[in-house]
This record gives structure tokens, C-alpha cells and sequence, in this order.
């Protein structure tokens, strides 16, 4: 029988993969392997007003990523050469040659068609950076019931609010529970009864009490913060935010994220990442419920969203000068090469011996295109038409 997420796989190996990934994770929907992130990066999100006629599609559409997929994917970026022999033609304009004289590696530049296209995986990311842990996974289920029972379901999903809300309901929870003075006591139980008012149903209140008492970690209690100044007590709250749209990045697709920690208000200091990929067509609407995850890392390596490139000899180099060419044409410059240093082999190595699975090959058209340095940030061991092109993005490679 097809579910209702079936209709939108457009074949049976994808209508059967989703089902896998669907009962892998359905014992631990808040985990952290590659399909929790494959599935949440397919979520349903419905349509929206602003969806311009949906003309560019749905990416909840789009095949679900396997974990044997690139984790950094390229694609030749040119619409008028799409063969070898129009390159050959454009670079021959471009040069100023006549139509029977050969394009040599000289002739290459700046202007050169063939330009990078270049995505790192949002599935391979979010495995690689955030991390499930007892704390995330009961944030998670106490955030689902919070957007269930008390949030206003015509409002966009607010994760400040939410923090705001949680750090009462945990006071309120511990109410009565420590050791209070008399005064003291009388106050927090008049809270608790307070607190526990607003929430009017008597079956989702208890919901709320046996979540709250699954709070083994303290996720809510103050931090104790020592900075070299009389020690101080911090509780979670909001660090940063934002949406990929709005910045440059080399992710395939856009990610909305919110983050907080404590002890530390930059982004240094965040540990917890409520994360949102948008699964829509336009990027105005079209994203799920926030999923909250751990981040562990005190470099900030996780907002690293572009590839970063360079040439064997070490030297960093911008995207803008490197280029897709005819893998044919770029083996045929045979006096040019004798001198390049080609990855693993000699300088004066016979092109014909190197392995060109060292090398960032596509293939488009039918034809095979290799990613070469054309010329730009000149480098004296890495001279145009050296093909020892490296790239990662923080630690994806």
C-alpha cells in the first residue's frame, strides 16, 4: 500500500528506500545517523503563498541522499560550449586564433568557459558536526510537545520562546523539590501551581510533569560560569541564527539554524543547534518542526559552508580560477605537461602513466571534463594546466 510519503518518490528502488530509512529510524527518531538527517532533509512541508507556482519544485520532491553519495559534488557550469569541439571553438575566439590553430595551455585564463559548480552535501554535514545525545533527545520530545499543546500553531515555529518557556517549567518542576526555607517553600509551590494553571488540560499536564522528571542533565539548571571574575550563574540562551539563504555557502540546500549554550555568548561557546533544511520551493516558507542537536565544537567548524581549494603545492586558490576542460584536449598538451606536478608522479612523468583518479574528473555531455588551475593567482610550482586540484570543506573532504 503507498503512504502518503510514497507519492512523492518517483520510482520503486526510492519508494523502497525511504521506507528503509523510515523504519531505521522510527525506534529513535531523534538520533544522529545519516538517515535521520537523509529523512529530515525530505520532510513534508506542504505548500506556501509564496512558493511562486512551485515552478522550481519541492525539494521533500527530490531523491532521498544515500550515504555512499559525494559528499562533495561538481558540475561543469557552462550552457554555450557543451562539447569539447564548441570549447575548442570559444577558446580559439577568445585567443584570437584562426580556426585550424591548436588551443595550447598559454591560451587559457580568467575568461576561460567551463566555470565550477560546486555543492557540499547538507546530509554529509549535519553527520559530520551535530551529534544526539540523552539531553537532545528529550529537548526534542519535550519542544514536539511543547508545538503540539501549547503553541500557537498559526505562528512560525519560535525556539526563543520555547528556551524561555522551558527554563520556567523546569523551575516549576523543582519546585518544592530542594530544600527551601519555609518562605522559600510557599513561594516556589505558589509558582509551581501558577506554572502548572497554564497548562489547563489535566492529561497533558501529567505529560508535561513525567517529561520534565526525565531531565537526568539539569538541561535547564544554571550553569556556573567562572571567567576570572566572581564566579556567576548563566542559563541557556540564544547565541545566534540565521538562515544559509542570506550568506555564501556551498551547502545543497538551505538551512535555517538557531543556536544557544551558556557558559560562553559567541559562537565559540554553542552547544546546542536547533537546525531547520529547507524542504519547500521558495526559501520564504517550506521548513519543518526544529530538530535540536548537540555541537561539539570549540573551533566553530560547524558554520564552515564553502569548499575551500587548493593545488599540490600547497598554495590556497580561488574557485574563480580554476576550470572544467576537455580531459582529451588537457592529456594531449603533452610538451606543456612534462613540466607540471602532477599528483603522484615525477615532474617529468609521461602524462600517459598518471592515474586519473587522482584527478576531479565529470562527466557532462557524454564527454569527460578534468578541474585544472587556469590561471589568476599565478603560484611558481603550480604553473596553468596543473591538475593537483585539493578541496574540503572544514573537515569533508
Amino acid at each position: 500500500m503507498m503512504t502518503n510519503e510514497d507519492r512523492f518518490a518517483k520510482t520503486e528502488d526510492e519508494i523502497a528506500y525511504r521506507r528503509s530509512v523510515d523504519e531505521k529510524i522510527a525506534k529513535d527518531p531523534y538520533g544522529d545517523s545519516f538517515e535521520h538527517f537523509a529523512r529530515l532533509c525530505r520532510s513534508y512541508t506542504g505548500s506556501n503563498f509564496l512558493d511562486s507556482g512551485s515552478t522550481y519544485g519541492y525539494t521533500y520532491n527530490k531523491p532521498m541522499r544515500t550515504k555512499d553519495a559525494p559528499a562533495i559534488r561538481f558540475e561543469r557550469e557552462d550552457y554555450k560550449c557543451k562539447t569539447a569541439d564548441e570549447w575548442l571553438d570559444k577558446m580559439r575566439e577568445l585567443a584570437e586564433l584562426e580556426p585550424h590553430e591548436p588551443v595550447r595551455l598559454s591560451d587559457l585564463g580568467d575568461n576561460t568557459p567551463g566555470e565550477v559548480m560546486v555543492w557540499v552535501s547538507l546530509e554529509h554535514w549535519m553527520a559530520h558536526h551535530l551529534q544526539a545525545t540523552s539531553e537532545t533527545r528529550w529537548l526534542n520530545r519535550l519542544y514536539a510537545w511543547w508545538e503540539s499543546r501549547l503553541h500557537d500553531s498559526d505562528r512560525s515555529f519560535d525556539t526563543d520562546e520555547f528556551i524561555a518557556w522551558a527554563h520556567e517549567a523546569r523551575k516549576a518542576s523543582l519546585a518544592g523539590v530542594k530544600e527551601w526555607d519555609e518562605f522559600e517553600e510557599i513561594e516556589a509551590r505558589a509558582q509551581r501551581v501558577k506554572f502548572l494553571r497554564s497548562v489547563p488540560d489535566h492529561e497533558h499536564r501529567r505529560e508535561l510533569l513525567a517529561l520534565l522528571k526525565e531531565d537526568d542533565e539539569h538541561l535547564f539548571s544554571d550553569v556556573l560560569v567562572d571567567d576570572g571574575e566572581p564566579p556567576t550563574c548563566a542559563r541557556i540562551g540564544r547565541i545566534s541564527g540565521g538562515n544559509t539563504y542570506n550568506d555564501e555557502n556551498d551547502l545543497s540546500q538551505d538551512l535555517q539554524w538557531h543556536a544557544y549554550g551558556a557558559e560562553r555568548r559567541d559562537l565559540y561557546g554553542v552547544k546546542l543547534l536547533a537546525v531547520q533544511p529547507h524542504c519547500g520551493c521558495d526559501a520564504r516558507g517550506g521548513y519543518p518542526q526544529p530538530v535540536w542537536y548537540s555541537v561539539e565544537d570549540s573551533d566553530a567548524g560547524w558554520v564552515d559552508w564553502r569548499v575551500q581549494f587548493w593545488l599540490g603545492d600547497g598554495n590556497d586558490v580561488e574557485s574563480s580560477h580554476l576550470r572544467f576542460v576537455p580531459l582529451d584536449w588537457w592529456r594531449a598538451q603533452k610538451p606543456d605537461l612534462d613540466t607540471l606536478p602532477l599528483p603522484g608522479v615525477g615532474r617529468h612523468a609521461d602524462p600517459d602513466d598518471w592515474d586519473e583518479s587522482l584527478a576531479t574528473i565529470v562527466e557532462d555531455n557524454g564527454e569527460k571534463w578534468i578541474l585544472i588551475y587556469a590561471g589568476g593567482d599565478r603560484h611558481e610550482s603550480a604553473p596553468v594546466g596543473c591538475a593537483n586540484v585539493r578541496y574540503h570543506c572544514g573537515e569533508i573532504f
